[in-house]
């Protein structure tokens, strides 16, 4: 059974050759369009090896025409349409054996591109040094704010413009033991638990050495998927809203003036204010002093007392209260107060502020306008620490005949050298 259908088979080829022949070829145009719309482009020797496909296609094409005329007429078969099959199967072949080698090649370039459709923003260059791309590394030239994030790869930081800026470095990586240098000495611990920390999500606060004095940083060390993510920014300092300034204070007391209204003046030198400076910087040393002088006005004064800022290390508390004005002169005379000296914790660390006093009451004054009291206090200030006395209750007469010639000190103080204290 098997040979009679595979004789039939056969026979059937032999009688219809020019129609199997005829579906061979769209076969293989079918197959060669395809690989050419993957190519989507031939090279030289492709686009030879096609056209002779073609002139090849065309001359089968009319050999089978003849084939089937003269193969109807009687004619067994015709030596120039086999070599002509045979040369166009021979082309064609190449061809395809061509286009399938191209299409293998570039199955294998693109498949890591598929597998590293999240790539990894760095890459490492022959040196060993992590480079960002071109389009990330503008980014961080952008960027003025100081920030700098932790490449566990390094192990360091990458920095931005701003923060380079601030450290005054040109480097835009820096490791973690030079990172260590920018830091304060008393940071350093908090910096080590940092770097200990292994799981988790934590928050640290600590101070660096700029080229602005010290200032404050908060870095947030995290752990996702294994990798350790960590960023540092600078920490805002808070600030008291309620401590009033300079103009808000002479304000105040033209109005008190203008309803002859008794009041008591409470001068404030923040004597270690520089030291204050150099260990916390500027922004949280006056955040530190503010805390203060809001404990001190809660606890010695009265209820609707303000606190005002005067200049850079310079307050003043108003009070309306002549009786509590009064006690808080007699406790400074017992250098029992803490408008003398207190100590003040921030961050976890303790610092101590110790202060100059000058009073002046609403009567101690010649001229009654709002400059004159302020100037009086701030005088008051300037004598008492020139005497070393810690503080100075302001009058004028008892200041006219001291031994330190009152107007002549009036004419040599100046605002600019106020300022500077």
């Amino acid at each position: 059974m098997l040979t009679l259908s595979l004789g039939g088979f056969i026979s059937f080829i032999n009688k219809n050759y020019y129609l199997v022949l005829i579906g061979i070829t769209l076969l293989f145009i079918a197959l060669f369009v395809v690989m050419i719309s993957k190519l989507k482009r031939l090279c030289f020797i492709e686009f030879v090896l096609f056209i002779l496909a073609v002139i090849g296609i065309g001359v089968h094409i009319v050999a089978d025409i003849m084939g089937y005329l003269i193969y109807w007429k009687g004619y067994q078969e015709l030596t120039w349409i086999f070599f002509a099959t045979i040369l166009y199967f021979i082309v064609l072949l190449v061809d395809i054996a061509l286009l399938v080698t191209r299409l293998l090649k570039k199955a294998q370039k693109e498949a890591p591109k598929e597998e590293a459709k999240e790539p990894e923003e760095v890459e490492a260059t022959e040196e060993g040094k992590i480079e960002f791309s071109p389009a990330f590394d503008k980014y961080l030239e952008t960027l003025e704010e100081p920030i700098g994030f932790f490449d566990e790869r390094i192990p360091g930081y990458h920095l931005t413009k701003g923060m380079r800026e601030l450290l005054n470095i040109k480097t835009h990586i820096l490791t973690i033991d030079e990172y260590k240098n920018f830091i304060t000495e008393d940071d350093l611990k908090t910096y080590d638990t940092l770097l200990k920390q292994k799981k988790g999500r934590n928050k640290y606060r600590y101070r660096l050495k700029t080229v602005r004095g010290i200032e404050w940083f908060e870095e947030v060390k995290d752990f996702i998927d294994g990798e350790t993510i960590s960023t540092f920014h600078k920490s805002p300092i808070k600030t008291d809203d309620e401590i009033l300034d300079r103009n808000d204070l002479e304000a105040e007391l033209s109005r008190k003036i203008s309803l002859n209204e008794d009041f008591g003046l409470s001068f404030i030198l923040i004597n270690n204010n520089q030291n204050l400076i150099k260990h916390l910087g500027k922004e949280a040393s006056n955040a530190v002093i503010e805390s203060y002088l809001k404990t001190v006005d809660k606890e010695l004064f009265a209820s609707g007392d303000r606190v005002y800022k005067v200049s850079s290390r310079e307050y003043c508390i108003l009070t309306c209260d002549i009786d509590n004005y009064r006690d808080n002169i007699r406790m400074v005379k017992n250098k029992n107060s803490l408008l003398l000296e207190s100590t003040v914790t921030y961050e976890g660390n303790k610092y101590f502020v110790t202060n100059v006093l000058g009073f002046v009451h609403s009567d101690s004054v010649s001229e009654k306008n709002s400059l004159e009291y302020v100037e009086a206090g701030r005088l008051a200030l300037y004598l008492a620490t020139n005497k070393d006395c810690r503080y100075v209750e302001y009058n004028l007469d008892e200041l006219r005949d001291n031994s330190l010639e009152f107007e002549k000190c009036k004419v040599d103080l100046s605002n600019k050298f106020l300022e500077d204290l």
